[in-house]
C-alpha cells in the first residue's frame, strides 16, 4: 500500500514539474490557454488514476463472479442431468428434502425455541424450472416442558365445548410470527404452512 501510495505521489510531482517546464517554454499566445487546458486534464488524469484502476479491478470482479456462478449452474445442471437411474434422483431429491427440512428446524429451534419436526412437499420434476422449490411445509411441534403456554380463562360449568375445542387448534402469536417468517425466507405462500401442535 505504502509503494502504490510512494509511486502514485512520483508520478504526480512528476507530471507537475514537466508542465512547469512546458509553461515555461510557451510564448504568450492565444494557444497558451489552449495547451493549459490539456495539461490540466492529464493532471487530474494523473490524479484520479488510482480511482479508474480500483473501479476497473471491481468490474472484473463482477465479471469473474458472475463467471463462478453460471459455472456451478451448468455443473449442478451437468450433475441432474448425469443421474440416468430414478433411484439416483431419488436418492438426490430425499438427500435435499431431508437438509432443508433439517435446516427449517434448526432454525425454528434457534429463532422461536420450538421444538419441531418438518415435513415438506417440494417439486420434483427435474426438467422444471421450478425443481426444488418448496409447494407445502408442515410443522409438527413438539410438546416441550420447558416451554411456558399462556393458560386461558377457565369458566365453571360452561356449556359451550367447542369454544374449548377452538382455542386448541388458534395459533399463539410467537406461531403467527414464525408461519410469517418461514413465508418470507422460503417466499412460499402463507396458505401453505402447516402448523400441527402436539397433544
Amino acid at each position: 500500500m505504502i509503494e502504490f501510495l510512494k509511486s502514485w505521489v512520483i508520478n504526480i510531482v512528476f507530471v507537475v514539474v514537466l508542465v512547469s517546464l512546458i509553461e515555461l517554454l510557451l510564448p504568450n499566445s492565444s494557444i497558451k490557454r489552449y495547451v493549459n487546458v490539456i495539461i490540466g486534464m492529464i493532471i487530474i488524469i494523473v490524479i484520479l488514476s488510482p480511482v479508474i484502476s480500483v473501479i476497473n479491478r471491481n468490474l472484473d470482479m463482477n465479471i469473474n463472479v458472475f463467471n463462478s456462478f453460471y459455472k456451478l449452474n451448468a455443473q449442478s445442471s451437468r450433475l441432474l442431468t448425469q443421474l440416468d437411474n430414478a433411484g439416483d434422483r431419488e436418492i438426490f431429491i430425499n438427500e435435499y428434502k431431508r437438509r432443508l427440512s433439517e435446516s427449517l428446524r434448526d432454525y425454528i429451534k434457534k429463532e422461536f425455541s420450538f421444538d419441531s419436526d418438518v415435513d415438506l412437499v417440494i417439486n420434483e420434476d427435474l426438467s422444471s424450472q421450478n425443481f426444488g422449490m418448496i409447494n407445502h411445509i408442515t410443522i409438527m411441534l413438539k410438546k416441550n416442558e420447558g416451554n411456558i403456554i399462556p393458560v386461558e380463562k377457565v369458566e365453571i360449568g360452561s356449556k359451550d365445548e367447542n369454544k374449548r375445542e377452538d382455542s386448541e387448534t388458534t395459533l399463539t402469536q410467537k406461531e403467527k410470527e414464525m408461519i410469517r417468517r418461514i413465508s418470507a425466507l422460503y417466499g412460499i405462500d402463507i396458505k401453505n404452512i402447516s402448523v400441527i401442535k402436539e397433544k
